[in-house]
């Protein structure tokens, strides 16, 4: 009887250490491993084909195939333009490029169950579509539009030219030295002529008749004007410090003062939805909304006859016209780009 108790409790003692090691098995189950693959690239310069350093390169997770809790990372691309994220699940995400002076890119990536290679390229080539010489002398200074096919632009001096350049340009204001203004600046037309002077008169805003161009009044600001556009109802001009200033009324006044995230901006143009702006530091051509965010930026060329497609630099004077057409001046030539 002895024996059979014995034999009861060591059949026991076996159970439950097999019951406890399949407790422990079961607790120690882990989910699957989620896969993960490397993801890299580089980032070059559309324009110059120049390789990209300190670019923040931002994957941010969309839709993961894993259940996972990553949400987004950073990398820094190196001297050769290169970023590298070791591991990144399967799935779908929104990859950012950022970078100061640039727009910020935004490119949807699937990642797939593999090594995935994604460079990227900033900013998008805008290319010239006709480029003209000066009408009567070089130095054609500032541009802006009067009506469909007509612009205007200064010259040194007491000069202001109207007309387009199928059919020539013809001499518009003569008086401008009466208020001791040696040359003709940034020109812009809302409901008649205005214009900034050159040198050190480029704080003051002339406004010509509707008659023949004689200087009607003029407006001393506190700013040093580069450009100036209009839309149905503002005049607005870059300045020397990067801002944009928004003018109201006969004669202009100040209404607002507004910062533009472009590294030295100078000129300005608008078509009443968009402001197109350019960069003495990058020479893009910027889009920006009405809210003056940067929503593209582009890097504009010309075609030479001989010499073929080179990059443009120093866009001083900018306009759009209403066909669909932006007018970019250098001083030498115009340039005219369809959008």
């Amino acid at each position: 009887m002895q024996r059979y108790k014995l034999l009861s409790i060591w059949i026991l003692m076996v159970f439950c250490l097999n019951l406890s090691c399949w407790k422990k098995q079961t607790h120690e189950i882990t989910a699957p491993k989620i896969p993960k693959y490397p993801f890299s690239g580089m980032v070059t310069d559309i324009g110059s084909s120049e390789l990209l350093s300190d670019v923040v390169v931002r994957v941010i997770a969309v839709e993961l195939t894993y259940e996972d809790d990553f949400t987004q990372a950073d990398d820094t691309t190196d001297a050769q333009g290169r970023y590298f994220f070791e591991a990144v699940s399967p799935g779908q995400y929104l990859v950012q490029c950022i970078r100061n002076g640039y727009p910020v890119i935004e490119e949807n990536m699937v990642m797939e169950h593999q090594e995935k290679i994604f460079d990227f390229s900033t900013p998008m080539p805008l290319v010239a579509r006709q480029n003209y010489g000066p009408p009567e002398h070089p130095s054609f200074r500032g541009l802006c539009t009067k009506e469909a096919g007509v612009l205007a632009g200064g010259w040194k001096y007491d000069m202001v030219w109207i007309g387009n350049f199928a059919e020539g340009f013809e001499l518009y204001g003569r008086d401008v030295h009466a208020y001791q203004n040696p040359q003709v600046g940034s020109i812009v037309y809302l409901g008649g002529f205005w214009y900034n002077g050159a040198g050190t008169d480029s704080n003051i805003i002339f406004s010509l008749d509707a008659g023949r161009g004689n200087v009607a009044g003029q407006t001393v600001t506190d700013f040093v004007i580069r450009d100036m556009t209009a839309d149905k109802t503002y005049l607005w001009a870059t300045t020397e410090l990067g801002k944009l200033v928004q003018f109201d009324g006969h004669p202009a006044s100040v209404k607002k003062v507004h910062d533009l995230n472009i590294s030295q901006p100078y000129a300005i143009a608008t078509d009443s939805k968009y402001f197109w702006a350019t960069s003495f530091t990058t020479h893009f051509i910027y889009k920006l909304d009405m809210d003056l965010n940067i929503i593209a930026a582009y890097r504009p060329f010309a075609y030479w006859q001989g010499r073929g497609i080179e990059p443009l630099k120093n866009l001083f004077y900018l306009t759009f016209e209403p066909s669909g057409y932006l007018y970019a001046n250098d001083k030498s030539y115009v340039y005219s780009f369809k959008l």
